[in-house]
Formats: C-alpha cells, structure tokens, sequence
C-alpha cells in the first residue's frame, strides 16, 4: 500500500546558525502564542518535536508571554493549553497528555516534545506537525510527520534546519536524510517516497503539495 499522505503540505526552510536560536525562537514562538492567547481551544493541534533544551526555551517562552492566559478554567497544570513532553517527565503527567490530545475537544493545543512522544500515540486531529531540527533518518521524519492529519484533513509538516543539523557528522543521521534537507529542486514528497520505493498519489495538487512545488507557500506555522 502507498504509504504517500497527500492531505499533508510539507514545508521545508532553513534556519540560522545555532548561535541565532534564541532569536529565531522568538520570531517562530512570538506569533504562535499570540495567536494561541486568541483562539484558545480553537487553536489547530500542534506538535513541535525538538530536543529537550528548545522544548525548555519554548515552554518558559509561552509561560512568560501568555500568562494568566495559559489555562482554560483554574490555574492548574491540567488546563494549560501547552505542554512539555519527553523521557523525564513525570509518567503521570505524560499519561494526561497522551490521554488529553486523543480527545476531540482536547485543552492542550500545543505540545513541544522529543520523539518520545509517538508510541501508541491515536491523535486524529493533529493539524501541524513541527520539526525544529530534523531527525536522523527519512524513516522517523516520515513516521512523525505522519501523525498528522489522520483524520483525512488538510495539514502541514514544517522542518526547520540549518547545516550544524545535517553534518555529515552528526551521531545516527542517514545520508537520505542530509540529501531531503539540501534538496532544493525536487517535490518533497516525492523525494521522501522514493526512498521507499513508491511514487506520488495521483489524487494531489502536484503544484502545491510542499514549498518546492509551490514557490510562493510561506512558512507559517501558527
């Protein structure tokens, strides 16, 4: 069976050195909590996967920026519209936000976690998934995309990167990988399929299926 989603949009775009994180966070998280703060549990399903000292910039970023605002209801952890997610968190705490983001009307909307978060994971209606750096291999890229848009809606996949992500170097990363971040002139899509030995669906857009194909696609994630 072709493993192809063509009711996902993928969108690529590099990112500055590391030394800019910082700053860079602040451009891509400022317009995400601000627009969280309006739309409350109307706010599309997101996950950003990333390693553990962005999942602490950011969540301290949305706790200083929203305030008060961060919960629906009492100000508990429970309400928070946010959530932290990765391998030291508390199990109890984990288990609530797997068991929260299943739900329809689930009160967390965004979630910034490691890859820790996926197993056994049965979210329909996430929206957008976020990578801010890639992972190692097309195979996860792939698998955590994934998690959007079960549900058969229209969602986006957003990759951030920049050169320090796909040294050749790096512990684990696959040259697949490296290649899909550098590509610059081939359909997203369907550089990712073929890696698995299949071919786009027919029943997509092929001028804009992802921001090769479609030059004028910004990378609005909020």
């Amino acid at each position: 069976m072709n493993p192809d989603r063509p009711n996902i949009k993928y969108i690529k775009t590099e990112r500055p050195s590391s030394s800019n994180t910082q700053d860079h966070l602040d451009e891509i998280l400022t317009p995400m909590a601000e627009q969280l703060i309006k739309e409350k549990h109307q706010y599309q399903l997101t996950i950003m996967y990333t390693d553990t000292y962005v999942i602490s910039y950011a969540y301290a970023f949305f706790e200083k920026k929203m305030g008060d605002l961060q919960y629906v209801g009492d100000a508990v952890p429970e309400n928070r519209l946010f959530a932290q997610y990765h391998q030291t968190y508390t199990e109890k705490m984990k288990q609530h936000i797997v068991k929260e983001i299943c739900k329809e009307n689930s009160k967390i909307r965004i979630i910034f976690a490691t890859v820790a978060l996926g197993m056994g994971l049965n979210a329909p209606n996430i929206r957008t998934v976020i990578h801010y750096k890639p992972p190692t291999s097309i195979e996860k890229y792939f698998q955590e995309t994934g998690r959007a848009g079960r549900d058969g809606l229209p969602s986006t996949a957003v990759i951030y990167y920049n050169n320090t992500d796909i040294r050749r170097n790096r512990p684990g990363i696959e040259r697949q990988m490296i290649q899909y971040c550098k590509n610059s002139s081939k359909c997203m899509i369907l550089l990712m399929l073929e890696c698995f030995g299949y071919s786009k669906s027919e029943n997509i857009d092929n001028n804009l299926c992802c921001s090769i194909c479609d030059k004028n696609l910004q990378t609005t994630v909020a």
